[in-house]
């Protein structure tokens, strides 16, 4: 295979340009950038009332490594699922019986360690 043959990847410029054609919640602010060892990195900004607290405001700030994405078209896709999966956060985070909270998702659901 030829390098010019190879496939070919948006680039950092390109998914930065691209996410400012997006919007979602209002106040909710998404951004691209550059980690110096995982490549880009999406960014997710906003201020949330607090499942634990409801009279406060939480400041939610998350971080995703973003796959190769060949198309503007992937992107969107990726993007989709993973502000699907913040959403199943918070899910958890709100659904509750009698008042408690069924599934936290702080809760640790890790191994326990070597067996």
């Amino acid at each position: 295979m030829r390098l010019e043959d190879a496939p070919s990847y948006l680039t950092l410029e390109q998914l930065q340009a691209e996410i400012k054609r997006y919007t979602y919640r209002p106040g909710w602010q998404m951004s691209v950038f550059q980690d110096p060892f995982e490549g880009p990195c999406f960014y997710l900004l906003a201020h949330v009332q607090d499942a634990y607290n409801p009279t406060q405001t939480v400041p939610l700030g998350i971080r995703s490594n973003i796959p190769p994405m060949r198309t503007v078209e992937a992107f969107g896709e990726w993007l989709q699922w993973r502000l699907i999966q913040v959403e199943i956060h918070e899910a958890r985070e709100y659904l509750r019986r009698d008042n408690k909270i069924l599934y936290d998702p702080h809760d640790p659901c890790e191994p326990a360690g070597p067996v």
